[in-house]
């Protein structure tokens, strides 16, 4: 989610299942007392200049340190972390604080602009993003003691694990409401993308309004939709070797030869396969059981050889040509050879979808789910005091 990614507590958690715990390493702007937590530090107000909500120094940590984590994990230390971040210059007029400081304002705005739409519009937080919400929060003591932090007893120490992250300000309380935040939002901008809805119409006139960005990716508006296929790739042995000083004439012969033998053996294998196949139920569930069996595709040989809504161009040239013959028919099996190795194909058949069409209705859906994120967040206006 484009706004939500920015709090790093959530894909931290939910993904990796550990806390960032950078702050003890770095610098210690937020861990030290040296500021009043339950001082405003952040005010929102509507269009009218209704006040919407206030943040302390203390929540506003949270932000902070998620621009911090967020922009490390991106983009590497681009300063020295062993120093104040006041001190380093972003940029002519910006400091790296400054830098952090305002990325924070701005995911403030966002979220708590998009939380009081979500709760003006009635919006709960549907069932799956609570269960993963709930979960997380229950884990906590046992991330805290996996990462080292515990106490007497020995049993994981929340506040410490969460401290050590976000500063000495920081409660349990306030980390799980900042963290509820970031999957209510999360859930409300993922209702508002996918409740958006286009008709063809709608998805080749902003194909053709934009043509010459698509074509200039290399897509082009194609008759042609994508397909499934299934396959089994028998990869040649590898026989490079160092060779020797004395006979690199010799060497370079005796290498091309044993290529030339190991694509042969690579050909005979699949033709083996292919017969074991025809021999057998000859179906397409059988030929799925052979490829979990012999394929070398490590993208594929799990799944039965299956590629589902490859789209013209997508493959390497033999397998795109085999794939999108005009005269290709569910069921067609074959031989090829690519610069990968021998294919055993087994064309599945043809999809309701078009590269063209599913990639220019994604980005028109992400202009449209952009604008209405922006709609909801021009509504509100973010003054640091």
């Amino acid at each position: 989610i484009i706004v939500v990614c920015l709090v790093i507590a959530l894909t931290t958690l939910s993904k990796t299942g550990s806390m960032p715990g950078f702050v003890t390493a770095i610098t210690e702007l937020f861990q030290k007392d040296n500021f009043d937590p339950d001082a405003i530090a952040v005010t929102i107000q509507d269009e009218n200049g209704n006040e919407l909500t206030e943040l302390t120094n203390a929540q506003f940590s949270y932000y902070y340190w998620g621009e911090y984590y967020y922009y490390v994990q991106t983009n590497g230390f681009g300063f020295d972390a062993s120093k104040p971040l006041s001190e380093q210059q972003y940029s002519d007029d910006m400091t790296w604080h400054d830098f952090f400081l305002q990325n924070a304002c701005t995911s403030i705005q966002q979220i708590e602009s998009l939380k009081a739409a979500a709760t003006e519009a009635g919006f709960t937080m549907p069932e799956t993003y609570q269960s993963e919400y709930d979960s997380t929060i229950s884990s906590m003591a046992d991330y805290a003691q996996q990462a080292g932090f515990t106490d007497s007893d020995g049993n994981g120490d929340v506040l410490a694990y969460i401290q050590d992250s976000y500063g000495s300000a920081a409660t349990e309380e306030s980390f799980e409401q900042y963290l509820y935040d970031s999957y209510y939002v999360t859930a409300y901008s993922d209702e508002i993308y996918n409740s958006l809805s286009f008709t063809d119409d709608e998805i080749e006139s902003y194909y053709d309004d934009n043509s010459d960005m698509f074509t200039s990716y290399g897509i082009e508006k194609s008759d042609q939709p994508n397909v499934n296929v299934r396959h089994i790739l028998i990869e040649p042995a590898d026989t490079s070797s160092e060779g020797s000083e004395s006979s690199a004439v010799e060497d370079s012969a005796a290498e091309e030869a044993s290529e030339e033998a190991a694509w042969a053996d690579a050909e005979e294998e699949a033709e083996r396969i292919y017969e074991e196949w025809k021999s057998g139920d000859a179906t397409e569930e059988s030929f799925g059981e052979l490829a979990n069996t012999y394929s070398a595709d490590t993208g594929s040989n799990t799944t039965g050889g299956l590629y589902e809504d490859v789209y013209p161009g997508q493959m390497v040239t033999e397998f795109n040509d085999w794939c999108f013959d005009t005269s290709r028919q569910p069921g067609d099996t074959a031989i090829i050879r690519t610069s990968f190795g021998y294919h055993i194909m087994y064309y599945v058949g043809a999809t309701e979808n078009y590269y063209w069409k599913t990639t220019a209705e994604s980005e028109l859906r992400y202009q449209e789910y952009d604008a209405k994120l922006n709609e909801i967040v021009e509504q509100y206006s973010t003054i640091t005091t």
